[in-house]
């Protein structure tokens, strides 16, 4: 029983390690005038790649959509979005994924991040996944968000500027208004 005990002592301290060595930082949304309230939050967070990315001035793009999504089950919400945004991705349209997750210790951040860099190994997905720890309640109030129980397509533009929102999964009708709206 003491070698188990052992065991297991020696294999949290070695995750607890690695995860101090790369730490998943929180973020912390900047606040804004609240007359301003269809700018995308100033906030910042690690892609799967590892790269700091500051919202929203990381948006090079004319237009960038943004999947905002909560929970893991809605993954299979959002994976339809990618597939037809990425049909009209060039240097003025872009993607980012963002899952909204809660502000957790350390190790469980590091644990999350993890799963998540291992279930996509496509470096340019990587890349568009951006998550970010943080406050959900003071989130979805400046979005105006009022539940998390689905996904939220976001359009802005280089600003932050939010110029069109949607709500839910992937369907013809949706996407046709997504499309035009990154087409005209």
């Amino acid at each position: 029983m003491k070698k188990i005990i052992m065991c297991c002592l020696v294999s949290v301290m070695i995750l607890y390690q690695n995860a101090c060595m790369r730490i998943i930082p929180t973020s912390e949304l900047k606040k804004y005038n609240t007359i301003e309230t269809n700018v995308f939050p100033q906030v910042s967070g690690l892609n799967l790649m590892g790269e700091t990315i500051n919202l929203p001035e990381s948006l090079v793009a004319d237009k960038t959509v943004l999947i905002v999504a909560f929970e893991r089950w809605q993954q299979s919400l959002v994976d339809p979005w990618y597939a037809a945004i990425s049909t009209l991705e060039s240097p003025t349209i872009a993607y980012y994924e963002v899952p909204i997750i809660s502000k957790l210790n350390p190790l469980v951040r590091w644990w999350i991040y993890e799963g998540m860099r291992k279930g996509i190994v496509d470096e340019q997905m990587r890349r568009k996944v951006l998550t970010l720890h943080l406050d959900k309640d003071e989130f979805k109030k400046y979005l105006k968000i009022e539940d998390e129980s689905s996904i939220y397509i976001l359009i802005c533009d280089r600003d932050g500027q939010i110029i069109n929102r949607w709500q839910g999964a992937y369907n013809e009708v949706i996407w046709q208004d997504v499309k035009d709206a990154l087409t005209q």
